[in-house]
């Protein structure tokens, strides 16, 4: 009389009861990082299947794509996008079965880039750059700025290099363009004169002295191009106060008829 011993029997993933002793395409799938810089390779996994594979991936949990030949427990890609990922599974003649849906969210680079429009020699710049969270201008003439969306005015005309660097968590990208810069017919007509202005450094106040001409108008701006102070005058004895300022270098502009005189201060 012989006995023999029965065959292990085969329970298809999710039946109930299924004993962790038995082979269970059900086994959870996982990514080694979930959130990445775009083209940041990554590594996803599922544990403990035996049995057929095949990744697949998709922009929003409704259409699925395979990923050609990543039929592995593990399949290690560059993700262009943010995107979700799962394994489909086949075990003997059990049903196909989905993996958990593993998510990994990318963090597109910069991609720089901006217009620009001039007016005599003020220049305002649109930047158009996606996915920048900061910027770093140079115009050329030594001028820089960190504003989105800088106005700068330039000394003389001429030909000018600008040069812009995004940046974001992931990385950075650079725009530049050349351009030239002109007098407006009312801005050529302007004499251009030296003042001096003190103390300087300052702690705060500024004074200028243009007697026997009449200050009419007078503006101050920062080494990026941005306007901090504007007013009107009516005397030759000029004070501007810079207190709330920043301290740093600024540009003085006294305009007086045809005649526009310039001094750099320093404040402390």
């Amino acid at each position: 009389m012989s006995s023999s011993t029965p065959a292990r029997p085969r329970i298809c993933c999710r039946s109930s009861r299924a004993r962790r002793d038995i082979d269970d395409p059900c086994d959870p799938a996982s990514a080694s990082a979930s959130s990445v810089c775009q083209n940041t390779s990554v590594t996803l996994t599922v544990t403990g299947s035996t049995g057929t594979i095949q990744w697949e991936y998709s922009p929003d949990q409704v259409n699925w794509m395979d990923i050609p030949g990543a039929t592995g427990a593990a399949f290690t890609g560059n993700i262009p996008q943010s995107l979700y990922f799962r394994a489909v599974l086949s075990y003997g003649s059990c049903p196909d079965v989905s993996s958990n849906v593993v998510y990994v969210d990318v963090t597109p680079l910069p991609d720089a880039s901006f217009s620009y429009a001039t007016n005599g020699l003020s220049v305002t710049f649109t930047n158009t750059t996606t996915n920048g969270t900061s910027y770093y201008w140079t115009f050329g003439d030594g001028g820089i700025s960190t504003q989105t969306n800088p106005t700068y005015t330039y000394a003389a005309e001429g030909a000018y290099n600008v040069n812009m660097i995004a940046t974001n968590s992931c990385g950075s990208d650079t725009a530049f363009i050349s351009l030239y810069v002109v007098l407006t017919q009312a801005e050529s007509q302007i004499t251009i004169l030296p003042v001096k202005a003190y103390p300087n450094p300052t702690e705060g106040l500024v004074m200028a002295d243009i007697r026997p001409l009449i200050a009419e108008r007078i503006e101050v701006y920062d080494i990026t191009g941005r306007k901090v102070v504007s007013q009107t005058a009516s005397s030759g004895q000029i004070e501007i106060d810079l207190t709330p300022c920043q301290a740093g270098l600024y540009l003085i502009d006294i305009f007086s008829g045809g005649r526009q005189m310039k001094a750099k201060v320093i404040k402390k």
